[in-house]
């Protein structure tokens, strides 16, 4: 519990290492799952050190994306409009290469477009 003007990863490198200590077994691998605010380079480091795993839903960084849109790079497609690849690379806040699972699925414009809430037209786009 954090007051809400504080950032997500303030503290989270600290807290980990802490419940780590208190559940350590070798009876079970310990998984992490956090949102974007918590790619931070200080956690990364704290959960590989201990040999845990970790999954973070990262943000399009730029040279996450000019990596993802390099025409070499070979997406695997699988059910409808969904594709996948799998990238090792060095981020500008990390010091070391991670893998990135890349996930992507294509969105037609009908299911993509905005309403505006500013005066104007809208344009409804839904079918009936």
């Amino acid at each position: 519990m954090r007051s809400g003007n504080i950032y997500t990863a303030n503290g989270a490198s600290e807290m980990i290492k802490e419940i780590i200590s208190h559940i350590e077994t070798d009876d079970f691998e310990i998984s992490f799952r956090m949102n974007s605010g918590c790619f931070d380079d200080d956690i990364i480091v704290s959960i590989e050190s201990t040999g845990c795993y970790y999954l973070i839903k990262g943000k399009e960084y730029p040279i996450l994306f000019a990596q993802v849109t390099n025409p070499s790079v070979v997406f695997v497609t699988g059910d409808e409009g969904q594709e996948i690849t799998d990238l090792t690379i060095i981020l500008n806040m990390c010091k070391e290469a991670s893998r990135f699972v890349v996930y992507r699925v294509f969105q037609p414009a009908k299911d993509i477009s905005q309403l505006s809430f500013l005066e104007g037209t809208i344009t409804n786009t839904s079918t009936k």
